[in-house]
């Protein structure tokens, strides 16, 4: 149960050894796990033994590249479509940590804020209705914003390095901006370049997060 570490009370056995301590922590999923926000790359500030800031990044940059082929032949190419997708978030957040000899337990929240960006761009066709001499770009910003509670547990392997894991529910609205549609046709002497709006829209989800989450971390200790 996600909220049952809010009830363990501070009398519990904790090591103040980490006070001050600085952590850089990797964070893997696995490939089943399909949750929006992913962080890889989490910061920790260790204020004392039950108080920890902690900063979460993550990047996503994928490219996909095809060709689109007539119907009427294998080999005759009359285009192609890549699609970009780019994203940068970060959050903020706290953590209050209780630690039982080898065993940290936490829970906390943090707030994330994201942008980025959907691009689409088409060589003289499109992938359905085949349009010849047309080329055609969409561009899209993607912009989220959300609040995420959550609770973890860490074992010490060595007073430097931890394993562990997290989960917590993320509440997240994504918007996707208002963007551009452009198409460029380069048979046409009167209106080569046409350009229209596409209308924003706006998703938001409250999930389950982190199932699978497998963290590796190193403590700078401040000696």
């Amino acid at each position: 149960m996600l909220w049952f570490l809010f009830f363990l009370n501070d009398h519990s056995c904790q090591d103040s050894t980490g006070s001050n301590s600085f952590i850089i922590e990797s964070q893997v999923y696995p490939n089943w796990n399909k949750d929006e926000y992913q962080p890889a790359l989490k910061l920790r500030l260790i204020l004392n033994g039950n108080h920890v800031l902690r900063s979460n990044l993550s990047m996503v940059n994928q490219k996909s590249y095809r060709e689109i082929f007539a119907l009427t032949g294998p080999s005759d190419g009359v285009g192609s479509v890549e699609n970009i997708y780019q994203f940068f978030s970060f959050s903020i957040g706290y953590e209050h940590l209780i630690q039982y000899n080898r065993i940290s337990v936490y829970n906390g929240f943090e707030g994330i804020v994201g942008f980025g960006k959907e691009d689409v761009y088409g060589s003289r066709t499109d992938s359905i209705s085949f349009v010849a001499d047309k080329n055609y770009s969409s561009k899209v910003p993607l912009q989220h914003i959300g609040m995420k509670v959550f609770s973890g547990i860490d074992f010490n392997i060595t007073p430097n390095l931890y394993i562990g894991t997290e989960v917590g529910f993320l509440f997240l609205k994504t918007q996707r901006k208002i963007g551009t549609f452009q198409v460029l046709d380069e048979s046409s002497t009167t209106s080569p370049v046409e350009i229209t709006s596409i209308p924003s829209s706006s998703l938001t989800d409250l999930n389950f997060s982190g199932l699978g989450c497998i963290r590796v971390g190193w403590r700078f200790i401040n000696k």
